[in-house]
């Protein structure tokens, strides 16, 4: 056992959990929905549908980002009728992509990071070394004539190689402080974590 300290960070994936202000490419979400909870534990995952015989559906951002820099996209998903998702970023150069199976928790192909939560829930992520521009996008299944749904919640966008603690946004960027930690002389210690804390499963 220890004791986890987060470096500063910042979500810059404006909207982190409103969906309905991100691009649609032929699919569909519907926000707030009674069929699964959260990884928070409420009614506020959503639910990402895309219908047949249609290519790539996918939900996406685009942002400025720091040119040479390492980024990493993650976001809560859960399986629906669909158990993949994949998540790709894309810009002027490579577009590193994964594909995660929501069924057992694995990377299904490509690179990526998957690590497990309650109640059925996964967290997704793949990172780039980017440059002054790129494309996030989530879609479900492969990519293709995969007719379905699957829940997602807090796309989180911020530099380094790992996510961290989800830092829910909204219409602009946040920043959540380092974790402190002190000791006095007379042994009493404070800790003062910064972060959202959804836990892992265990």
């Amino acid at each position: 056992t220890g004791l986890y300290l987060e470096p500063a960070a910042t979500n810059i994936a404006t909207y982190s959990n409103a969906f309905n202000n991100w691009s649609l490419h032929q699919a569909s979400i519907s926000a707030n929905t009674t069929e699964t909870l959260s990884p928070e534990g409420s009614y506020n995952a959503w639910k990402w549908s895309a219908g047949p015989n249609i290519g790539y559906p996918s939900v996406y951002k685009s942002y400025n980002t720091t040119n040479s820099t390492p980024h990493t996209f993650s976001v809560f998903a859960k399986a629906g009728t669909l158990s993949l998702l994949g998540l790709e970023i894309r810009g002027t150069g490579a577009s590193p992509q994964a594909i995660f199976n929501l069924a057992d928790g694995t990377v299904h192909s490509g690179t990526g990071q998957i690590k497990k939560y309650s109640n059925g829930w996964y967290r997704c992520s793949v990172t780039i070394t980017t440059d002054t521009a790129e494309t996030f996008i989530i879609r479900g299944g492969n990519g293709a004539n995969q007719p379905g749904s699957i829940y997602i919640f807090g796309a989180q966008i911020e530099t380094g190689k790992i996510f961290t603690s989800y830092i829910p946004t909204d219409a602009s960027t946040v920043t959540r402080a380092a974790d402190v930690y002190t000791s006095t002389p007379n042994l009493t210690e404070t800790f003062e974590p910064r972060g959202l804390l959804i836990e892992e499963a265990r």
